[in-house]
């Protein structure tokens, strides 16, 4: 499988987070990823208010703090996304990229994919 994989895999990355969250809409027709990579000098009142700015982007959001000790990542989650709202994020993240690396202390990383039917 790997080796079908690794000559398309630009970047890969995970984090275990903590979230409470219902199951993906029926609809759902891209996954938006992200993750908030630790960095000194940002603060948990600072996460927190990371994590409320993409819960209020457009899509059901699932996100939470990570939960490992030697975690690579602050916090990070993952939007589900109709069409509609696929489109609405991808206008509003170039403004909240900037919020974000202002407020966080460096940029979200992030990763968008359709959804394929089943």
């Amino acid at each position: 499988m790997m080796q079908g994989l690794a000559p398309v895999i630009r970047g890969m990355w995970s984090a275990a987070i903590e979230a409470d969250c219902d199951l993906p809409p029926a609809d759902t027709a891209a996954l938006w990823a992200f993750a908030l990579p630790t960095t000194e000098g940002v603060y948990e009142w600072q996460v927190r208010d990371l994590l409320a700015a993409i819960e209020a982007m457009p899509g059901t959001a699932t996100t939470g703090p990570t939960v490992e000790e030697r975690e690579r990542y602050r916090a990070g989650g993952l939007l589900c996304l109709t069409a509609t709202e696929r489109a609405a994020l991808e206008a509003a993240l170039p403004e909240a990229r900037t919020q974000w690396a202002e407020a966080a202390g460096g940029a979200v990383e992030e990763a968008l994919a359709d959804v394929l039917p089943s």
